[in-house]
């Protein structure tokens, strides 16, 4: 799952598809129940990544770090 939503995410944000990146997080809202903030703020990284907007990559990859890095394996 992780290299799917991580996946999609990246290609979003190379092409800088913003709707793409919605349609993910929602997909995500509507399957992943209690988890689902923890994959959009993956999908997030990815995405901003994929942009190549390193300081949106760098807030987003911290927020990731500061709330699931002791979860996330």
């Amino acid at each position: 799952m992780r290299r799917l939503i991580s996946g999609v995410s990246r290609d979003a944000g190379v092409s800088k598809d913003s709707l793409l990146l919605g349609q993910v997080q929602e997909s995500i809202n509507r399957n992943l129940g209690e988890q689902a903030p923890r994959w959009k703020a993956l999908s997030l990284v990815s995405y901003q990544g994929g942009r190549q907007n390193w300081q949106a990559y760098a807030d987003a990859s911290l927020d990731y770090g500061n709330k699931y890095a002791a979860i996330d394996n």
